[in-house]
């Protein structure tokens, strides 16, 4: 086997590696843009480097291989340092472009998403914009996801649609049905919840195509469809996909470790939206501990778990227990992440709930603009995950009879998300009822009845949307 062939081997494995889990909160879900490791960047690069590596590797393709090995297992920094290395040490263009949609990817995982865009920008500059170049393709995905990760979906769409069109024309159907999987995760990120079955779908159809029933990606691929289908409330429609994706990766538990975390995981979630929380917490549980007995303690993946579990601990009124798990969670991603990464930032977010739901009103408010804060800084005042933070602040201030200061937030948690997820997202239909019930608080009664109108209509929209299914013939997407 040459350098090159050993190098396709390894990465594909990434590629359809290790899907971290999806933080779950009570009062708001989290921008999946911001709230989950964006696992096959980093393969999708280096399988370009391994079509134009006809030789024995440079330094800089060495380090650039042990980088994105490092970034997988969680060494984020180190990674980062290697790959900054090997980009001084690339000499050719295609090289340069190679390094920094690694070095890019990286950077999105971390949470940088405005420095990912800058570099993944560089990288395309290097480029030779050849319509049929797949790496042209890779890295326009990088960057449609980071434009996504800054909450910027208009610039993300166009950017994904035209690595999609090259994508369409490569012979390797794997790498359309992964941009396709990414527009899925924009039409979710903004409640079309339509529209991104049918990209999932397209997706799945695609992959058991090119790669059989048994292949990873298929598995990983059902695992999406599952989520939108959770979070649509089409629950009986998601079970049986999940179920595939345990059998799928069941039958090599050594090599899929991470992967039936992911699934346990995903089982939760949906045992969380059905209201059995025992079974919930016992998937939770069972999750994290694979998760930590394969990444270790301090891998933020753990965290993510925690966070999950905390929300199954709310529901059940053991908000002490939560509290203590979402402070370890913390702690985790402030050492692995950074304190201003959108997962630490989630992480106050949720710890300011807990305090709100143990009545300590003063600290919930503190954690929450803390957080919000943060958010602010790091994503842009404009970012949909904003909304999240001062809807929950909002609440806080209702409940210290604080009602101006809870129109103020909820006001603009409203013009944000009218601008972002639009108004018919349940998000947005959640807001709405909040602000209703402080404009009646405040004896405002007609304006808390039209916002209450407002909020069911939007609520209805997305029960309608959320019972569609689609269909997709493999054979209808080959063109």
């Amino acid at each position: 086997m040459t350098y090159s062939q050993a190098l396709v081997h390894t990465f594909e494995g990434i590629l359809s590696g290790q899907l971290s889990p999806t933080f779950v909160f009570r009062a708001k879900k989290s921008n999946p843009w911001t709230s989950t490791p964006l696992c096959f960047f980093a393969a999708m690069a280096v399988t370009s480097l391994a079509l134009a590596a006809d030789t024995e590797p440079g330094q800089w393709q060495r380090r650039t291989t042990e980088g994105i090995h490092l970034r997988e297992t969680g060494h984020y920094r180190e990674a980062e340092a290697l790959l900054r290395q090997a980009l001084d040490e690339a000499g050719q263009d295609d090289g340069k472009a190679i390094v920094l949609d690694n070095l890019g990817s990286l950077l999105l995982v971390q949470g940088k998403y405005a420095e990912a865009e800058q570099l993944l920008q560089r990288a395309l500059g290097f480029r030779a914009q050849d319509p049929g170049d797949r790496g042209l393709a890779a890295n326009l995905l990088n960057l449609g996801q980071a434009y996504a990760g800054e909450g910027q979906y208009a610039e993300a769409a166009p950017v994904l649609e035209r690595s999609l069109a090259i994508a369409e024309k490569d012979p390797d159907r794997m790498l359309e049905a992964r941009v396709r999987n990414s527009l899925g995760e924009l039409a979710r990120a903004a409640g079309r919840n339509q529209e991104a079955t049918a990209f999932y779908s397209q997706s799945e159809a695609l992959i058991r195509a090119a790669a059989g029933p048994d292949s990873p990606d298929l598995a990983a691929a059902l695992l999406n469809l599952a989520k939108v289908y959770t979070v649509s409330g089409r629950y009986p429609d998601a079970e049986p996909l999940i179920r595939q994706a345990l059998a799928i990766w069941e039958k090599a538990p050594g090599e899929n470790g991470p992967r039936l975390a992911a699934a346990y995981n995903s089982l939760a979630d949906l045992r969380l939206h059905q209201g059995h929380y025992p079974d919930s917490e016992k998937l939770f549980t069972q999750s994290l501990a694979l998760t930590e007995s394969l990444l270790g303690s301090r891998h933020p993946d753990v965290a993510a778990l925690l966070v999950n579990r905390s929300a199954v601990l709310d529901r059940e009124r053991r908000y002490a227990e939560a509290e203590a798990g979402l402070r370890r969670a913390l702690e985790i991603l402030e050492d692995s992440l950074g304190p201003r990464h959108p997962r630490t930032m989630s992480c106050l977010n949720s710890l300011g709930l807990a305090a709100y739901y143990q009545g300590r009103y003063r600290e919930a408010e503190e954690l929450l603009t803390r957080s919000l804060d943060w958010k602010e800084k790091a994503l842009g005042p404009e970012h949909p995950d904003l909304a999240a933070t001062l809807t929950n602040l909002g609440v806080v201030y209702r409940a210290q009879a604080r009602y101006a200061d809870a129109e103020a937030a909820l006001s603009r948690a409203l013009a944000i998300q009218a601008g972002s997820i639009g108004p018919e997202h349940p998000n947005t239909a959640g807001t709405m009822l909040e602000y209703a019930r402080v404009l009646r608080l405040m004896k405002r009664r007609q304006e808390a009845d039209r916002m209450e109108a407002r909020a069911r209509a939007a609520k209805l929209h997305s029960a309608q949307e959320s019972f569609t299914a689609y269909t997709v013939d493999a054979a209808d997407l080959r063109r």
